[in-house]
């Protein structure tokens, strides 16, 4: 869509070397423009601002998202120079900053996907909740309770003006604070299902998920695996989860191991497909773990899967969802 709204004012070779899309959150668009182009930058800004309906502001984004807080550098191409905005997804309002957090409109199937997956009556600890658009979406369709954790202190501030903009039938609670003390000191053995919604760090803060989760609790590990190839980004995922979780010995399932984390044996079953690229040729993977303090994985995909053999699994004591 971005180079078709801009194939008037560039030419074949610079449309080539634009990047494809936009975000548009609300009435503001977040563009990547290259190097190359960066000298029309205020016009292409101009002419989003244009062409797009209903945006009232057009920001080039300068930096990647970097730091503690996930926040990335804009500057104003066009338009009002304002970064907060109405965003609204599966019958929720929110309020977003896109400057001072973490958003990303482009995981809104993700979003519902787990929403979908979340039980009535479950815990849920998102240990990476930023203004709550999981938690949220969750808790207005399920009878759940989330604790929606976050370090940056303007993310907990909107995700407490989300929770009172939505009618819930649920229940979020934000939390500021780092989600490893967080969990130490307020949510061990708390929760139903777990989102590791931070690919980045998942591997540094897997055993902290394991100490929150309850016996037979679910696990949603996110990872970033960079692939020449998509079909070699499945494998590449299996590998990297069996570096990084010492493996005593392989059981049945579609990829599965015992191992110890923090002299606690765990059971590992997983089942590893890709979702939407959010950045340019690195396709994220969603490694769904369920495990067995007993922690076992869960999936929509894992009765796909079969386990036709059954009688194994019933052995190692994991439900299968």
């Amino acid at each position: 869509m971005l180079k078709k709204t801009l194939e008037s004012i560039l030419t074949s070779k610079e449309s080539d070397e634009l990047i494809s899309a936009f975000d548009q959150v609300g009435n503001i668009i977040i563009v990547r423009i290259p190097d190359s182009l960066l000298s029309k930058r205020k016009l292409i800004g101009e002419t989003l601002l244009e062409q797009v309906k209903n945006a009232k502001s057009v920001f080039y984004q300068s930096s990647s998202v970097e730091g503690e807080f996930r926040t990335r550098d804009l500057e104003i191409l066009a338009g009002d120079d304002k970064t907060e905005t109405e965003y609204k997804e599966s019958g929720c309002r929110f309020i977003v900053d896109v400057k001072k957090v973490f958003f990303s409109p482009r995981l809104s199937s993700e979003r519902t996907r787990i929403a979908e997956l979340v039980n009535d009556d479950e815990v849920v600890i998102n240990m990476f909740g930023g203004i709550g658009m999981f938690s949220i979406i969750a808790a207005k369709k399920k009878k759940c309770t989330v604790y929606n954790i976050d370090i940056n202190p303007d993310a907990a501030k909107l995700c407490e003006k989300n929770i009172a903009l939505n009618k819930l039938v649920g229940n979020v609670i934000t939390i500021h604070g780092d989600t490893l003390k967080v969990i130490k000191n307020q949510l061990e053995n708390k929760s139903d299902r777990t989102l590791m919604l931070l690919p980045e760090k998942s591997d540094e803060f897997l055993n902290s998920a394991v100490l929150t989760t309850k016996n037979n609790g679910v696990i949603h590990y996110y990872s970033h695996i960079h692939a020449d190839k998509k079909l070699d980004a499945s494998k590449l995922s299996e590998l990297h989860l069996m570096e990084k979780i010492p493996i005593k010995n392989k059981k049945v399932g579609y990829f599965s191991s015992s191992c110890m984390i923090d002299d606690v044996e765990v059971f590992v079953v997983a089942i590893i497909y890709p979702i939407q690229e959010i950045t340019p040729k690195i396709p994220p993977i969603i490694i769904k773990i369920v495990i067995c303090k007993t922690i076992g994985l869960q999936s929509d995909n894992i009765k796909r899967y079969a386990y036709t053999k059954n009688a194994d699994m019933d052995r190692t004591n994991i439900k299968i969802p």
